[in-house]
């Protein structure tokens, strides 16, 4: 088996300090990366406890995120979950009606793959009950009790959870790299666009009505887009053949 892309793994050093391993390592690259990268899967820390899937990713890998959290089986049967989409959906739900963050913050690796080249990226963990437990980090995050002995003795005795994650991130990456055509939709681009203007216009009205400020070139942007997804999305289902 050979993919249709290059995968590339990574492992990043002086992440404290803005990121440089990342940071650098991109800008070094930049104009290559720009024509020819399609995506960033991002895994910092893989788990911190083991109630909770997180899943923070620009809508464009929606589709790939879905299908692959579908396929991937629950990491503890005895939840009575088949699939690692069964408990994601269950837990996230009851803790937000926004099920894939897609608001993505410079916490992590993934920044200047974002925010610098502009691709899509999402950034994924196990987590803790946020209805119960009101954590901005976990408590051992950056002590010298952050070891391995910590998931062997205490939040992933059997790596099962470890195990589904690490299976999620494969069938998406083997996923990106093998398809003819990217599994993305740039329709779901369209509805985080939408929401992002409705919060623009709620948070300044007040300032773009004493500045006499009109947002309607850009929503009329926005609708162009809209359409011209739309329109994408009807050409690519109206192909006979794909070589």
């Amino acid at each position: 088996w050979r993919p249709r892309r290059s995968i590339l793994l990574l492992s990043w050093g002086a992440g404290e300090y803005g990121f440089f391993g990342a940071t650098e390592w991109v800008e070094e690259y930049l104009k290559i990366f720009e024509s020819r990268v399609v995506a960033y899967l991002n895994v910092d820390l893989a788990l911190t406890f083991n109630y909770n899937l997180r899943i923070s990713a620009t809508p464009l890998l929606h589709k790939i995120i879905t299908e692959a959290l579908k396929a991937t089986p629950a990491p503890d049967p005895s939840l009575d979950y088949k699939t690692l989409w069964d408990h994601w959906i269950d837990r996230n739900r009851a803790a937000s009606p926004k099920l894939l963050d897609w608001e993505m913050a410079s916490s992590s690796e993934h920044a200047p793959f974002y925010q610098r080249i502009g691709i899509p990226v999402l950034n994924m963990l196990w987590s803790h009950d946020n209805g119960l437990y009101n954590w901005t980090d976990y408590p051992l995050y950056h002590t010298a009790f952050e070891d391995f002995e910590a998931i062997k003795n205490i939040l992933d005795p059997t790596f099962a959870y470890h195990l589904s994650l690490g299976h999620l991130w494969g069938l998406m990456t083997i996923g990106l790299a093998d398809a003819k055509i990217l599994p993305m939709n740039p329709e779901d681009e369209t509805s985080m666009l939408e929401g992002m203007i409705e919060k623009l216009q709620e948070d300044f009205e007040d300032f773009f009505y004493a500045y006499d400020i009109s947002i309607d070139p850009l929503k009329a942007t926005i609708q162009k887009f809209s359409q011209v997804a739309k329109d994408f999305n009807t050409k690519l289902r109206n192909l006979s053949t794909i070589s």
